[in-house]
């Protein structure tokens, strides 16, 4: 009997929570795609993710040691664009976009579903292709390849979905793009999200454009548009 084996990714998983960690790695192992590792502490955690090859990161933000935004902002500092998924009780507002500006793919507030975790961990890894592209207008400079943005002699990292996010609106200049639209294209349409996530990555992308001739402006009670002020007359 032929049967081709579906492939497995490797997850690993930094959160002090003994009970909840060893739940997550069961449930998520049952599923067979997945081989997860877990870490306790943010000292150990860092240094797994940083030399070892995982295809995402579920991080929690309260560990000891180092906490979990530290951590991201490390790996992202070292140029490592693994998916992060964050996982947290923190849940407010500047929290979330705390973690989504240091360059998170996705947050995750506890107590939480496995299931809607597995729903948002799947569509991270198994259906968003990594960006590729180099655009450029006036002196500001996006390089989807390396996921930065240079403009003003300042250089800004971009994680994997900002990324995404860019090149929807890079792909599309002038045009409207609504936010379920939006989070179709992105984050797929089996995201369980709201479209508050689309604006406050619109919001991280807005600040890391600040500046340059490219912008995103948004189009009351219709989503966003990009618009390029060096094509103006």
């Amino acid at each position: 009997m032929n049967a081709s084996a579906e492939k497995t990714y490797d997850i690993l998983v930094i959160d002090d929570d003994f009970t909840s960690s060893s739940v997550l790695k069961a449930y998520l192992e049952s599923k067979k795609i997945y081989q997860v590792s877990v870490e306790h502490d943010g000292q150990t955690g860092l240094h797994r993710a940083a030399s070892e090859k995982f295809d995402c990161l579920i991080l929690d933000i309260n560990l000891p040691e180092i906490n979990g935004y530290e951590i991201l902002r490390l790996l992202r500092l070292r140029g490592i664009q693994m998916q992060v998924l964050i996982i947290s009780v923190r849940g407010r507002e500047k929290d979330i976009i705390m973690g989504l500006e240091l360059g998170a793919d996705d947050y995750l507030i506890k107590p939480f579903s496995m299931p809607e975790l597995n729903a948002r961990l799947s569509a991270r890894i198994r259906r968003s292709p990594n960006p590729s592209g180099h655009y450029q207008a006036g002196d500001q400079k996006v390089n989807l390849d390396e996921l930065t943005i240079e403009s003003l002699g300042s250089k800004h990292q971009l994680s994997a979905r900002e990324g995404r996010l860019l090149k929807i609106f890079l792909e599309n200049p002038g045009r409207v793009m609504a936010r379920n639209q939006i989070l179709d294209l992105v984050w797929g349409v089996d995201y369980l999200g709201t479209t508050r996530t689309v604006d406050n990555f619109v919001l991280n992308l807005r600040k890391k454009l600040k500046g340059g001739k490219i912008t995103i402006e948004t189009v009351r009670g219709l989503g966003y548009r990009l618009q390029n002020k060096n094509s103006e007359n």
